[in-house]
């Protein structure tokens, strides 16, 4: 074992190392960093147009949603009046029209309480002329038979 520790302390190893000139690291670091920063920048733009445009399209979308909104809200007003104004029409007249019925049946209630009373006043009439018929044929007969 000795032997084998003494050839080891005796050999020398040379290694070479094909290598590029080496950079400095901190050169190289700046180099990467710039680059990164200019995509990020790159990025940032890109994020502020598409941001704005989204924006944009809202506040676009809104805009009209808000017309259409308001377009709604007066053609919403324009249907109450055409509806209500027939309504109220309807309403007025229908009280006409009860009122009128009302009138008609008080009439009618009143007509039939006089034909009543004058239908009784021709039939005391009929019999009171029957009875004085009878009575002139009676005299009559007498005045025959005398």
């Amino acid at each position: 074992m000795d032997a084998l520790r003494r050839q080891q302390r005796s050999s020398d190893v040379n290694v070479e190392v094909d290598a590029s000139p080496s950079r400095e690291l901190s050169a190289l670091l700046k180099e990467v960093r710039e680059e990164y920063e200019a995509i990020i920048d790159k990025y940032r733009r890109e994020a502020a147009v598409w941001l704005q445009q989204q924006a944009q399209a809202l506040q676009h979308e809104e805009f009209t949603n808000s017309q259409a909104v308001e377009i709604g809200n007066k053609e919403e007003l324009e249907l109450k009046c055409i509806y209500q104004d027939p309504q109220i029409e309807f309403q007025s007249e229908l009280s006409r029209k009860l009122s009128l019925e009302r009138n008609l049946e008080e009439t009618q209630c009143h007509f039939a309480e006089e034909l009543e009373r004058k239908q009784r006043t021709i039939c005391q009439m009929e019999a009171e002329l029957f009875d004085l018929r009878d009575e002139l044929k009676r005299q009559q007969n007498a005045w025959r038979m005398r």
